[in-house]
């Protein structure tokens, strides 16, 4: 794979990582080679209101409000890391893969994370009732300012081995490691060339079917501008279920509401570095 990752870490939080989410995760790591390591983030927010002896907690069927317990709160976190990391443990070692768990307690996933490296590949669930999406969002946006790692998030209302669609910025070597992912997920992938003009984008569109060509592997293009905003999010949601892959400094990462197109699609997240 064209700038295959030396480590995938995967974010593990209270719920379970699902078998949808998983497998591309095991089948990345199968081909590269790469370390699988599960990162359990407690929520340092949560103890530090916990913390506070003005905390309440209200319970949900009954409305009642009780203290917060901060050794409650932690004992508590420590059962659900269990659970997620004795199911984690027992999947990388059922697929024979190198790995190991962690914990970090953060405000945020883009601090847990904040010192992962080029070689690094994140990976996060994006839960099926959407409830981690404000994290996810703020780390998209830190993986395209400032964190020098890839990053997959991985849809598990979606099927991210549906498909896998590129937007073509004109870099081949994007375009060899999107191609790359969708040979290691085995699924077809699709090619947008976008940009500012037609002119641009049937420029775009003929560097794309070069690299193809010298790559010797086939794929259909598109080509759409900018400015027709509701014909590229048709397009996108059109690919889906799948992944969507994009540079992470690129002008399409910039362009698009990464955030709102995972919130309201089935589609997962291919940030490269």
């Amino acid at each position: 794979m064209t700038g295959a990752p030396h480590r995938i870490v995967l974010v593990l939080q209270t719920a379970p990582v699902s078998e949808a989410a998983f497998e591309p995760v095991l089948r990345i790591a199968r081909r590269t080679s790469a370390r699988v390591e599960g990162v359990f983030v407690e929520d340092s927010r949560l103890l530090d209101i916990a913390a506070l002896p003005s905390g309440r907690f209200i319970h949900a069927y009954s409305h009642e409000t009780t203290s917060l317990d901060e050794r409650v709160i932690r004992r508590a976190l420590r059962v659900a890391s269990g659970r997620v990391r004795q199911a984690f443990a027992a999947r990388i070692s059922d697929a024979a893969i190198p790995g190991g768990i962690s914990a970090r307690a953060c405000a945020s996933l883009s601090e847990a994370f904040g010192e992962a490296t080029a070689g690094d590949l994140v990976v996060v669930p994006l839960r099926r009732d959407g409830s981690n999406i404000g994290q996810i969002a703020e780390l998209v946006r830190a993986v395209t300012q400032r964190i020098a790692a890839s990053l997959f998030v991985l849809n598990e209302r979606g099927a991210p081995a549906g498909s896998i669609l590129v937007l073509f910025d004109g870099d081949l070597d994007d375009l060899a490691a999107a191609l790359d992912l969708a040979e290691l997920l085995d699924c077809p992938a699709r090619i947008l060339a976008v940009a500012d003009s037609a002119a641009r984008s049937a420029e775009l569109a003929e560097a794309a079917r070069s690299g193809l060509a010298q790559l010797q592997r086939p794929a259909p293009i598109e080509t759409l501008t900018w400015q027709d905003g509701a014909a590229l999010d048709r397009a996108v949601r059109a690919a889906a279920p799948g992944t969507l892959v994009l540079d992470r400094t690129g002008d399409s990462a910039r362009a698009l509401d990464l955030a709102s197109l995972l919130a309201t699609s089935t589609m997962s997240l291919y940030l490269r570095n």
